[in-house]
C-alpha cells in the first residue's frame, strides 16, 4: 500500500466514499492506476503518490542496494536526485 494526495474530489465507484481535496488515501499502486483510468475522461490529475520523507543515510541505503556511486553528493538534494536518476533508469 502507498499513501497518495487528493488533488481533486471524486467518488470512490467500488468503495462509494467521497474523497476530498487534501486527504489522503491508502491504496495499491493498481488501485491508483484504476482510480488515474477511470477518471481521465475528467481531464485526469484526481491523485498524487506521496513522496516519503528520508533520511540521508535512508537515501545511502537505497542508493547501496542500487550500486549508484553518491560519493560526489553534499547536500540532501544531492542524494534525491541521484536516487530520482537511478529509479527513472
Amino acid at each position: 500500500m502507498a499513501q497518495y494526495k487528493v488533488l481533486k474530489e471524486f467518488k470512490d465507484i467500488h468503495t462509494k466514499d467521497l474523497y476530498k481535496v487534501d486527504s489522503t488515501i491508502d491504496i495499491t499502486k493498481e488501485r491508483a492506476d484504476e482510480i488515474e483510468a477511470n477518471l481521465a475522461r475528467l481531464g485526469g490529475g484526481f491523485i498524487e503518490p506521496v513522496k516519503a520523507k528520508l533520511t540521508i543515510e535512508d537515501l545511502k541505503a537505497e542508493l547501496d542496494a542500487l550500486g549508484v556511486d553518491y560519493k560526489d553528493a553534499k547536500v540532501k538534494a544531492d542524494y534525491e536526485k541521484l536516487l530520482e536518476a537511478a529509479k527513472e533508469g
